[in-house]
């Protein structure tokens, strides 16, 4: 079973199951919470859950290790998880898994702009691929979809953060223990939890149960305690690899979507699939498995 626990496929599977599912508690969590509340719940409550793994890296790690797990602190996880529960406030949960998708574009491109990665010739393929589903899926947007222009640019920008941090964690944290890796990335957040505690938030807290099922499942199934998995994997294979775990997303997150009686459009079964398609295509000639 713990030789199971730690296989990269089975981590990659029950990554994107879980992920999957943090689009729509997300939306849900927006129906009692306003987007910084929700976002500052999540990245706070995974803070606590982590908490213990926190004291310890703090202990061990150097001075030096600690100020590189900033970059994984604020553009891993602080700032795409303000990003994507204020853009979800306009635009439905499957239409930010799908541009979610645009993650292993971005890593890629990333990895060889700024890490030296080998060039590959699918790479431009690859990237007006996934530009075109993304121009697509906004385009084709319920309404007008100038009016919320700005959320569909600000989940592509998420997704080129989780790109930078996913090159930045396989290049610059190898060495320090997944645990520790997740839990400072959380453990900021922590102290920041006060600013919204006031007679408005303790008002919807004790009268919207499950509004606070939503957000705590969201910190610590869907947040806290995959990211210490994530990273397991991420030490185990390439950047690359550990980032097909977008293709998995998508498909839970339809399905959540669905039971909330979301609409699907043709639209959006074009845009993901060009997306997929250039995710593939970008990665078709790079090597799986992280050197020895």
């Amino acid at each position: 079973m713990k030789k199971l626990i730690k296989h990269k496929l089975f981590i990659l599977i029950s990554l994107g199951m879980i992920w999957g599912a943090s689009f729509i508690l997300i939306k849900k969590s927006l129906t009692v919470f306003s987007f910084s509340e929700v976002a500052l719940l999540r990245l706070s409550i995974a803070g606590l859950v982590l908490l213990p793994f926190s004291i310890k890296a703090m202990k061990e790690l150097t001075k030096k290790e600690l100020l590189y797990l900033m970059e994984p602190a604020f553009i891993g996880n602080g700032i795409p998880a303000f990003i994507f529960a204020y853009s979800q406030q306009y635009i439905n949960s499957n239409e930010a898994a799908i541009l979610n998708s645009l993650t292993p574009i971005f890593t890629v491109i990333i990895s060889y702009l700024f890490f030296k990665a080998p060039e590959s010739k699918n790479i431009i393929i690859g990237i007006i691929l996934g530009f075109l589903g993304s121009l697509i899926l906004i385009v084709s947007s319920e309404g007008n979809y100038k009016v919320h222009l700005l959320s569909y640019l600000l989940l592509i920008l998420a997704t080129i953060m989780y790109g930078f941090n996913t090159n930045f964690v396989k290049n610059y944290c190898a060495n320090i223990k997944s645990s520790y890796i997740a839990s400072i990335s959380y453990f900021i957040f922590i102290f920041l939890l006060p600013f919204i505690v006031n007679n408005n938030f303790i008002n919807k807290l004790s009268n919207n149960y499950f509004g606070l099922l939503y957000v705590l499942l969201l910190g610590i199934f869907c947040t806290g305690l995959p990211l210490i998995w994530f990273n397991v994997l991420l030490k185990q294979v390439s950047a690359t690899y550990s980032s097909y775990v977008t293709y998995i997303i998508p498909v839970f997150a339809f399905f959540w979507a669905a039971i909330d009686n979301e609409i699907f459009t043709i639209f959006h079964i074009i845009a993901i699939f060009l997306i997929l398609s250039g995710v593939f295509i970008i990665n078709k000639k790079d090597k799986i498995y992280a050197p020895k």
